[in-house]
């Protein structure tokens, strides 16, 4: 897992055991502020990259650590609207 995939799933640890959530807008700035860009080398905007991100972060953690882990991320970030991200 990279660096940004290792990020998320940390901050998802973190959010669950404080009973918090997190804006996808919101992960695109700390992402931001902690030194990670896009593919592409540019910075996160909290639009589809970041979803398609966050996406492959459950995939990959789902496949190394199980289910359990990966629903971590699942239910640790939102849309704007309150809705959790993958749905």
């Amino acid at each position: 897992m990279d660096l940004k995939k290792s990020h998320i799933y940390n901050l998802a640890i973190l959010l669950n055991g404080s009973k918090r959530k997190m804006t996808v807008a919101d992960l695109a700035v700390d992402l931001n502020a902690n030194g990670f860009t896009t593919n592409y080398g540019t910075p996160y905007q909290g639009l589809r990259g970041t979803y398609t991100l966050l996406h492959s972060t459950y995939e990959v953690v789902e496949r190394i650590m199980g289910p359990a882990q990966a629903a971590l991320i699942a239910y640790s970030f939102t849309k704007p609207n309150g809705q959790l991200a993958w749905k």
